[in-house]
């Protein structure tokens, strides 16, 4: 299964607290999701591996895109929370350096 990837600047955000830690959300068809990673725009097969395998765990996934970054979220459902991303990682923001 492929993840969806939508241009960043037509989803509206917000911010979140998951286990007391802020986070940054966004919302898109009427689901909510949280920042998972951030990877640069040379970084962009490296987003699409981390979308494609979240996505085949089953984990809903949604991909955005700007010129100057490639960002993977994850959906908040019940099923998801606190902990259920690759590897078993907690939610975090990976800035690429």
């Amino acid at each position: 299964m492929l993840p969806n990837v939508v241009c960043e600047n037509l989803v509206p955000g917000s911010s979140l607290s998951l286990e007391s830690v802020p986070s940054q959300a966004i919302h898109h068809q009427g689901k909510r999701y949280t920042l998972n990673r951030v990877f640069t725009v040379h970084q962009r097969l490296e987003a699409y591996n981390l979308g494609c395998n979240l996505a085949e765990q089953g984990v809903p996934v949604l991909m955005t895109a700007s010129r100057s970054r490639y960002a993977v979220w994850v959906e908040i459902t019940s099923d998801y929370l606190p902990s259920a991303t690759l590897n078993n990682a907690e939610v975090s923001v990976v800035e690429a350096a």
